[in-house]
This record gives structure tokens, sequence and C-alpha cells, in this order.
């Protein structure tokens, strides 16, 4: 019994305590550094992944009430927790200060303050937008995680050209499709706090119908690099991800329903499959 109540704990917080979007999100970085040849290391995927950390744990903490109602499992967990949930914050912090003072530039440096400054801000001032425009959130969470690419280039020295915009339009493209589409499932509560998402305004049938759209529209930025010889032909693997979205799109009903874990593993997990699928599509052409 023992073993099982630590597994449920190990699985309920990486889930419930943001590290399995935490970690995704550092996978983003390594996929961009295969892309674009740069030499990754071990201390930029920690400063990633206290970043993500970092902001997804106060956004919690301070949308804890509101949560309850869209993800009431994560909440429940979140609870028993809620105490040291600051000093999680302030471990995170500590720990991002240290790696970027012993391995950042000053360029970097600047860079993680302004990602600092829009995650946190978006609880804090953005979110307020969402009451009124269509979409910010989406289009504010994309923005965002766009940046990891020019991040990438910048703490690595490597120069800002097209291919970094062009990996850095992808990632655009596929958090905007990743947020939209888990908004979905949100509509009820989100209409009760107010909030103007895509999913409320074209409702469900619509909004996958303008995601299974932009899904293949995604291709467009890495079949281009690959075509002007910007990205390597290796890239062409991510391409494979659009039927991995198709996959939850159609299964999430049922997945859903089943339970509300699964499917976050499911549309989180996406980005774990782009270092992955690089790797495997070098050896592939490279062999």
């Amino acid at each position: 019994m023992k073993g099982r109540k630590i597994i449920k704990f190990i699985g309920d917080e990486f889930v419930y305590g943001g590290h399995l979007l935490s970690f995704s999100i550092a996978c983003i970085t390594i996929a961009g550094a295969l892309i674009l040849r740069i030499d990754y290391t071990l201390d930029f995927f920690i400063v990633v992944y206290l970043i993500a950390q970092l902001i997804y744990s106060y956004n919690r903490y301070k949308e804890f009430v509101s949560d309850i109602i869209s993800n009431p499992e994560r909440s429940e967990y979140l609870e028993k927790r809620k105490r040291i949930l600051p000093l999680s914050i302030a471990i995170y912090s500590f720990l991002l200060i240290f790696l970027v003072i012993l391995y950042g530039n000053l360029k970097s440096i600047i860079f993680i303050f302004i990602l600092i400054i829009l995650g946190l801000g978006y609880t804090a001032i953005f979110k307020k937008l969402t009451y009124r425009i269509i979409g910010f959130k989406n289009f504010f969470v994309a923005f965002t995680s766009s940046l990891l690419a020019p991040f990438l280039a910048l703490y690595f020295f490597h120069p800002f050209n097209s291919a970094v915009l062009l990996f850095s339009i992808f990632i655009f493209f596929k958090t905007f499709i990743n947020t939209s589409f888990c908004d979905i499932k949100d509509i009820e509560s989100d209409q009760l706090e107010g909030l103007k998402t895509l999913a409320i305004y074209f409702k469900e049938k619509k909004t996958l119908i303008l995601l299974n759209f932009l899904t293949v529209l995604s291709a467009t930025p890495i079949v281009l690099g690959v075509y002007l010889n910007k990205l390597p032909v290796y890239s062409l693997f991510l391409i494979l991800t659009i039927f991995y979205n198709f996959y939850y799109f159609y299964n999430y009903k049922k997945t859903l329903t089943k339970n509300e874990r699964i499917f976050s593993y499911i549309v989180d997990a996406e980005f774990y499959l782009w270092p992955l699928l690089i790797i495997f599509g070098k050896i592939l052409l490279e062999f």
C-alpha cells in the first residue's frame, strides 16, 4: 500500500504540480537546439524548466479559487499543498538566480527577466484583457512560448536568423492550438468567469474545425524552412505531430470523461515527442 501511495503522490505532483508542463516546455528548446544545430547544455534545460515552474506555481497559487470549477482534481491536490506553494516559488527563484549567475550572459538574463514578467504579469495584469478580447489568452501564451526560440539563440550566442524565426512561428502555431483545444473542456467554467476564449466564441464544433485547419497550417514554417535550406531536412519529422493533434482532437470526449489526468498527459505530452522525432529523423536520414 505504501508503494502505491508513493507512486500516486509522484504522479499527482508531476501532473498537478506543473512538472509535466514545465518539462514539456523545456523539451521544445531541446528540439530547437537540434534543429538550429546548437550545442545544448543541461543548465539551459534546467533554467527553462525553472522559469516555467516558477510561473506555473505562481499562477496556480493566485488562481486557486477560480481553478476549482474547471480543474477540480488539480485544485483538490493543490489545496493540500497550498501552504508550501510560496516556499516552492522561493526555491525555484533561488535556483534560477543561482544558475543564471553561474551560466548566463547579460542578454539572456534580460530575456529571462522579460519572460518572467510576462508570465507572472498574465495573472496580475494581462488576464483582465481576456474578459475583453476574444482569444487573448491563447495569443498571449503562444507569443510568450514562441520567445523560447530567440531565448535559446541568445543564451548560446547563436545569431537570430531566419531559422530561429521560422521555428519560433512553428512554436506559436503549436502552443496556440494546444491552449485553444484545452479551452474546449473549460467552456462552462470560463463562461461563468466571463472569459472570452475562442472555444466560447466559436463553440465546440467550429473551434475543432478551426484547430484542424491551423494544425495543417502549422507545417508551413517547417516546410518553408527546409525548402529554403534554412532548416535541416530532418526537421520535417516534426510534421508528424499533426497526426498526434488529430488523434486527441477526435478522442478528447472519451478521454476526458474517463480521467482528466489522462487528458492532461495526452495534450501536454506532445512536446515530449518533438526531440524524439527529430533525433529519429536525424538518425534515419544521416545513417
